[in-house]
């Protein structure tokens, strides 16, 4: 494990987590929250800015992963008990990459908010390729190699296959295949294993979480500057999900 700060960067590991992972942070006012019982393992994390916030829930278990947020102002949450094998989150441009409660994150995935160079109209100057927030919802599986490309949205209990390429909106409980990723099948609930009684009662039950709790219960007791960042980071998720 190591940490190579410049400025300020809090780090904060709930109850009976572990967390090796090297830490790079350049800039002020940034913090890492890992909840409680939860792993990283052998992952990186790369802040380049000031006001970045990278928050894993409890019971995730993240291995090989690497988070990079550049620029000030960006936002990483993964929702509690989501699991990763390797991959990269990229976030760029104070954007924000929210994923929700009890994901399924296969090997050599990549979830970015922007294409990492611009693109510009000849004529006008205009940017064309401008960064955009991206939002995985609850119960979300991306198979291996997956790519979601800035701006996606992928609806709760949604299945991204092997190699796709996301871009757009997915909706809620259906798989999508390809280059790019199309609807092949709707109307479906997967399980980490054969057995239906492992889905998430909500799912049993047809019911979607809109307004998810992300951050471990006694993250919400912390007082002070604390306590404000979480609430502002909650409050940023909130607006993400709802658009």
């Amino acid at each position: 494990m190591k940490i190579k700060i410049e400025g300020q960067c809090d780090f904060l590991v709930g109850r009976d987590s572990i967390a090796y992972t090297d830490i790079e942070s350049v800039g002020t006012d940034n913090l890492i929250i890992l909840g409680d019982n939860s792993k990283l393992l052998g992952s990186k994390i790369r802040i380049k800015g000031s006001g970045c916030r990278v928050i894993i829930g409890p019971h995730a278990q993240l291995k090989a992963a690497r988070i990079v947020l550049a620029k000030d102002n960006c936002l990483v949450v993964i929702g509690g008990g989501t699991t990763w094998e390797s991959g990269a989150f990229i976030c760029d441009r104070g954007r924000a990459i929210v994923a929700g409660n009890d994901c399924m994150f296969s090997s050599n995935i990549v979830v970015r908010t922007s294409d990492g160079h611009g693109i510009w109209d000849k004529k006008t100057g205009r940017r064309l390729n401008l960064p955009a927030d991206v939002s995985i919802g609850h119960h979300v599986w991306l198979g291996n190699g997956a790519r979601v490309n800035k701006g996606t949205k992928i609806g709760s209990g949604s299945i991204l296959g092997q190699c796709a390429i996301a871009s757009g909106r997915l909706e809620d409980n259906c798989i999508y295949a390809g280059i790019p990723a199309k609807k092949v099948r709707e109307s479906v609930h997967w399980t980490r294993d054969g057995d239906m009684d492992e889905l998430p009662l909500e799912l049993q039950n047809d019911i979607v979480d809109r307004n998810p709790d992300m951050l471990a219960p006694e993250t919400d007791g912390r007082s002070g500057v604390i306590g404000g960042i979480v609430v502002a980071a909650r409050r940023r998720v909130g607006d993400l999900f709802q658009r």
